[in-house]
This record gives C-alpha cells, structure tokens and sequence, in this order.
C-alpha cells in the first residue's frame, strides 16, 4: 500500500479483531461519526458491534469497518 492510499485511512479509528488461530487476527478502521471508511486495495468491508463515545458515556454500535491484515495496516498506523 502506498502511503497516498493509507493517508486517507489514517483519519479512522482502529480496533484489533482477534482470530482464532490467532494469525488469523484483523485490524478494523473505522469512523466513529458512523460513515464508512475509505476503500484501498486489500481491504475487507463489512460491519462490527464496537464501543463508541455517546454523550457523557459510551454505547454499542454496529458500524462500516474496513479490515485489513496487520501487514497491510502497518503503512496505516506508523
């Protein structure tokens, strides 16, 4: 991935979705706002239940991901 393509994922918010076997594991980004996050090549769309802010505390949502293998995630996160 070139990092033209990871600048726009990098605005998102990421998760660790653990696999089993553990190899298996994904990161997940998204946009807490609840829009889907930008597409780049080897990514995964789908949806996930996660823990948001919501007002004062916090609440469950199902939001848009994108997955990505933590290879592919790395350019994202350095």
């Amino acid at each position: 991935m070139t990092p033209q393509q990871a600048a726009p994922l990098a605005r998102c918010a990421a998760v660790f979705e653990p696999g089993d076997p553990a190899r298996t594991g994904r990161i997940a980004f998204f946009d807490p706002a609840g829009d889907p996050p930008p597409q780049v090549p080897g990514g995964e769309p789908g949806v996930a239940d996660l823990v948001v802010p919501h007002g004062d505390g916090l609440a469950v949502r199902t939001l848009p991901v994108l997955r990505l293998t933590p290879a592919r995630a790395l350019p994202v996160l350095l």
